[in-house]
């Protein structure tokens, strides 16, 4: 190795050890603060103005597949919880409105994934006309159907 290459060769090394550092700290200064805020991500399906209370209900909607059967003066109200709930105490109430009152009938409670049966006298239905299923714990309505759009 002769002096001119080891003097280039100590430039080199120099320019590397006083360029790299630099050149990193530009970089990491023009970091973004949050890089994928500039990404439109649009989680709302198209048409919905307001998607965080359709996305909510959206999935308790689907997670229920109701029918019944009107047997000899008796109403038999069959669930199939199909996925599961984001709450861990839910009730099935019959009722006039859309949240329980005292005269609101309970029918029972949904602990997990399974097939639900329910029954009540007809008479019972003819008076409370919505199926209503109740989360407790956080005093909300998960689900909310009239009895004649089920289907029998």
């Amino acid at each position: 190795m002769n002096v001119k290459l080891r003097q280039r060769h100590r430039y080199i090394w120099m320019v590397m050890g006083i360029a790299l550092p630099l050149l990193c700290l530009e970089a990491i200064e023009h970091i973004p603060a949050n890089p994928l805020a500039r990404i439109p991500i649009n989680i709302c399906p198209v048409g919905i103005a307001n998607c965080e209370v359709v996305s909510s209900h959206d999935i308790d909607y689907h997670a229920f597949e109701w029918s019944y059967d009107i047997i000899d003066e008796t109403t038999t109200l069959k669930l199939d919880l199909v996925r599961p709930l984001k709450s861990a105490f839910s009730l099935v109430y019959l009722s006039k409105g859309e949240s329980p009152d005292k005269n609101s009938i309970l029918l029972g409670g949904l602990n997990e994934m399974k097939h639900y049966e329910f029954s009540f006298p007809w008479g019972t239905a003819s008076k409370m006309d919505h199926i209503l299923v109740w989360d407790k714990l956080n005093n909300k309505q998960l689900f909310f159907n009239s009895i004649n759009d089920l289907k029998p």
